[in-house]
């Protein structure tokens, strides 16, 4: 019985997913940016958000502590990424 609902739940994940990603790119919501990756506007603001965070970080005074903030600057963009849906 388990695996019937187990199976049940994934087929419906996997569905909904699936209608998402047709209706994203049926709208003309995701462009084509750069190497033939695509890219929506979750993926543009992440990556705004990362250069200010970045632009802010090289701005310190010493490398080390620029190399720290840089580095939390990343964590936040992938946070950000894991937070788009494809």
């Amino acid at each position: 019985m388990k695996r019937k609902i187990t199976g049940a739940i994934l087929i419906s994940l996997g569905l909904g997913f699936l209608w998402q990603a047709a209706s994203t790119t049926a709208l003309g919501q995701r462009s084509t940016i750069g190497r033939g990756r695509v890219e929506g506007p979750c993926h543009r603001s992440c990556l705004e958000s990362f250069n200010r965070c970045s632009d802010l970080a090289k701005s310190g005074s010493d490398g080390r502590r620029q190399a720290l903030n840089i580095q939390g600057c990343q964590r936040l963009y992938h946070s950000c990424l894991g937070n788009c849906v494809f």
